[in-house]
């Protein structure tokens, strides 16, 4: 008489990010830190009149532009947790998984940039 074992095969183990991964995005989170700390003191120097002639002038580029970026993002993001993996093909063009979604990000950026571009 055989007997079977009736537990589950494990899974394989995930790989789990190595030091020289954390200390770079580390050093990378440090570096925007103090990039956005330089601006904030930047833009406290600016007198507040000129300021606002500043974002009159160029408003699409300095409100615009980090706007297109963050919404493009955002789409990207709801389709990939909605349908999953991306995967499409397009004129000859196939892009699967993560090529996929670089892809359909900067579509979208380009397409909210310049439609800010024909209402500005």
């Amino acid at each position: 008489m055989s007997q079977t074992d009736s537990t589950p095969p494990i899974p394989p183990a995930q790989p789990q990010l190595g030091w020289l991964v954390r200390i770079a995005f580390s050093g990378l989170a440090a570096i925007g830190l103090v990039v956005l700390w330089r601006l904030w003191r930047l833009a406290a120097e600016v007198p507040a009149m000129e300021l606002g002639g500043l974002v009159a002038r160029h408003g699409a580029v300095l409100i615009g532009v980090p706007a297109a970026a963050v919404l493009a993002l955002f789409l990207i993001g709801i389709v990939r947790a909605i349908d999953g993996p991306i995967e499409f093909d397009v004129l000859g063009l196939r892009a699967r998984g993560a090529g996929a979604a670089i892809i359909l990000w900067i579509a979208a950026f380009v397409a909210i940039g310049l439609s800010i571009r024909a209402v500005w």
